[in-house]
């Protein structure tokens, strides 16, 4: 036996020597007070409290013109498992779960595909991200091509999703998104200029039946990079059919500037998304959809806004928001504040009633101890409207002080590497 694992090791050296191997780990537990997260408080709620835990192990490999990561990961809030009894808790294997498990091909130097679960972060990560907020995060299963050439960088991404090995038909669960494909084009004509050109369909399958609705999202947009300032606009436009297959006509606009002073930086934007307009029966949804795009990072850190139909009333957003960011030494402070609106007139009892929705701050403070070990704290409000509160199902005046606030450590070391 040690004469064979002997053996073994000796014929494993060349492929060693030849590759690298890497293995990171990730441990990041947060504990949250929620009074007022995602939907106002009501006088008489009782705040909630709990710890949540991401624990992640990556493993990497990589050699001649291939790449292969595949990271487990196991999400849990300290105290949900279902295997227990009297005398102790023995366990949740529902927890563990696969975050990526993918390989990358990359038979020329400018040209690779990598196929199997994987991060998908596109552009401003508007419509396809991976949403860290979430202790369990978002990948996907596809096959992504990469490309870069002198006139660019071209990435297109494929999806075709099944809820089972099938004999016969495709059919998906209703609410989730069958097929994800993307085509983005990165450009720089200048030095300062750089154009993004976005196209995405996402299909969603009529229920109990083959039939795919694809809704298409057209857009992009210009970064101006100049010395101490960065300007960003974003337009898109979706057309197609929505999940219930009704004919879409939607649009996003988006744009900011962000000014840098030494360690101090201020960035103000607006964020506008159109809606279904109450007074006219136009036979389309007008509602925009940001499909898989980020929601905490940008609609406040409360989540009001993490489902835009559901908290406007179909009334589309606008966010019109300003942040502050110092940074020092090992450390920085951020403070946002967002001042939100519906983009459609809200109607209650047959009356009109005001868009504006309220204002948000958000504070965070970012501290980092060691190259791998960093410690995080957050605290966010919402005063609200009226007409927010008769979107959550209240009365006017109906809702309490809602407020959010974290602490989080995040731990990320690399624990081996061959070279």
């Amino acid at each position: 036996m040690k004469r064979n694992l002997l053996l073994l090791l000796i014929l494993a050296i060349p492929v060693i020597a030849d590759a690298q191997f890497r293995l990171d780990a990730e441990l990041r537990p947060r504990a949250e007070m929620r009074d007022g997260y995602k939907t106002l408080s009501e006088p008489g709620k009782v705040p909630a409290w709990f710890i949540s835990q991401r624990t992640r192990l990556a493993f990497g490999w990589s050699g001649d013109k291939t790449e292969l990561r595949i990271t487990p990961q196991d999400v849990r809030v300290w105290g949900d498992e279902t295997s227990f009894t009297s005398t102790g808790v023995t366990g949740d294997p529902a927890s563990l779960d696969l975050y990526e498990a993918w390989l990358k091909y990359s038979p020329l130097k400018n040209l690779s595909f990598k196929i199997g679960r994987q991060e998908w972060d596109i552009y401003d990560t508007r419509l396809i991200s991976i949403r860290n907020w979430n202790q369990t995060g978002i990948t996907y299963d596809g096959l992504l091509a990469e490309w870069t050439s002198k006139f660019g960088a071209l990435t297109a991404g494929l999806s075709w999703n099944n809820d089972k090995e099938n004999s016969f038909g495709n059919i998906y669960t209703k609410d989730k998104i069958k097929t994800l494909d993307f085509l983005y084009w990165k450009m720089s004509p200048v030095k300062i200029l750089v154009i993004n050109l976005l196209y995405v369909a996402a299909g969603f399958q009529k229920e109990n039946a083959e039939a795919i609705y694809l809704r298409h999202t057209v857009g992009g947009g210009l970064d101006l990079n100049l010395k101490n300032t960065i300007v960003r606009v974003t337009p898109y436009y979706q057309f197609g059919q929505n999940k219930s297959g009704v004919a879409v006509s939607a649009w996003f606009l988006s744009a900011r500037i962000e000014q840098k002073f030494s360690q101090l930086k201020i960035m103000a934007g607006v964020d506008l998304l159109s809606g279904q307009d109450a007074s006219k029966t136009t036979g389309k949804d007008h509602l925009f959809d940001i499909l898989y795009g980020n929601r905490h990072s940008v609609f406040g850190f409360n989540d009001y806004f993490s489902n835009v139909p559901l908290s406007t009333g179909n009334r589309g957003l606008g966010d019109a928001y300003l942040k502050l960011e110092k940074a020092f030494k090992q450390s920085a402070v951020q403070i946002w504040y967002h001042f939100f609106t519906t983009n459609q007139t809200v109607i209650n009892d047959q009356i009109p009633i005001n868009k504006f929705l309220g204002h948000e701050v958000d504070l965070v403070y970012k501290q980092k101890l060691t190259p791998a070990l960093s410690f995080e704290a957050g605290y966010g409000f919402m005063l609200p409207t009226a007409t927010m509160e008769i979107l959550n199902g209240l009365s006017a005046g109906g809702s309490d002080f809602s407020h959010f606030g974290y602490l989080m450590i995040i731990f990320k070391p690399q624990l081996f590497s061959t070279k």
